[in-house]
């Protein structure tokens, strides 16, 4: 077995998830480590422009394996052309995004291999040459570690948002090998009909990338509706403090915070929220934080990089005014 870390990489049309940079950091302080290499690996059809941003967030080699029939993710072909590479190659760990497709490949391949697998990782780490592998549970509330004592691969699907990102260093070199995978039409039995947009109401929190929170600053059932205009007019989802649980204003599943989810936006903007550190130990992965408080000594102003001391009730709605205004000109192009 060979010394080396493979990281799955992870994408939509328009860029790598975020999930795909966190763990190649992962990767990259664990390969420092153990003196391993850290490869990733690309499997679609045209996706070789995301090699070098792959390269540039820690990957020392990016295996690019390309074929017509890997244009849309489907079980079949992505299973087979990874196991197929992973038993020429040998790597002593693989490491996958938690999203629905990482998760569904790594399960695929763990069986084919035989191997073990640990979904919901939030850190790996080498403890006298013994991976150990530190697992979430029960919606956060218990942690445990796993330990690999097995010849096979180790195998894991990293939660998304606990890690956070580093910025990339686009100095960085790396070798990308292109390779074409053996397969056939007739082994690919799922067919991708349709693809639409998802409403950002109905995705998890972690694959959000503009989020809107809204906490006990917002009042009430009815003024809750500012927070949803917001994030109408963003293209994001709406979360909430543990406040607005307990008074019915968001289900559990959008909670943020020590007791609910670990979010990693791009924006991510504090409505109404005070900060309590229960609920800012949910925003670590958040890239850019905007606060609106009426109290100046919130404690959000503190992670926040942009804070407005100001009613939300009246910000808010000339924000949205702004937007909208902002992009009816963009709409209408110059005249």
């Amino acid at each position: 077995m060979s010394n080396v870390i493979w990281v799955v990489a992870d994408f939509e049309e328009d860029g790598l998830r975020e999930v795909t940079r966190e763990i190649l950091g992962e990767a990259r302080d664990l390969g420092r480590e153990l003196k391993y290499e850290v490869a990733a690996l690309l499997l679609g059809h045209n996706a070789g422009g995301f090699a070098d941003e792959l390269v540039h967030y820690g990957a020392a080699r990016v295996y690019l394996l390309e074929h017509e029939l890997l244009a849309h993710y489907n079980p079949e072909g992505y299973t087979k052309a990874l196991v197929d590479l992973i038993r020429k190659f040998s790597p002593r760990v693989i490491l996958f995004g938690g999203t629905c497709n990482g998760l569904d490949l790594a399960a695929r391949t763990a069986a084919r291999l035989r191997a073990g697998l640990v979904t919901n990782c939030v850190s790996m780490r080498n403890t006298g040459g013994v991976l150990e592998m530190t697992q979430s549970i029960y919606e956060d509330k218990i942690y445990r570690t796993r330990v690999s004592q097995s010849e096979e691969p180790v195998i894991a699907a990293y939660r998304p948002g606990v890690i956070g990102t580093e910025k990339p260093d686009r100095s960085r070199r790396g070798e990308v090998i292109r390779l074409r995978p053996e397969l056939k039409a007739a082994e690919i039995r799922t067919k991708v009909l349709q693809s639409f947009q998802e409403d950002p109401e109905t995705l998890d929190l972690e694959e959000l990338e503009v989020l809107v929170v809204g906490g006990r600053g917002v009042e009430s059932r009815e003024k809750w509706t500012v927070i949803k205009d917001l994030a109408e007019v963003l293209g994001g989802g709406v979360a909430g403090t543990r406040m607005a649980l307990d008074a019915g204003w968001i289900s559990r599943n959008r909670l943020v915070g020590q007791t609910g989810k670990i979010v990693s936006p791009k924006l991510c903007l504090e409505a109404g929220v005070y900060g309590a550190i229960e609920h800012t130990a949910g925003l670590r992965g958040a890239r850019f934080i905007i606060a609106i408080n009426k109290d100046r000594h919130a404690p959000i102003f503190k992670v926040a990089n942009v804070g407005a001391v100001a009613d939300l009730h009246q910000l808010i709605p000339a924000l949205i005014a702004k937007i909208k205004e902002l992009r009816g000109k963009l709409a209408s192009g110059p005249r």
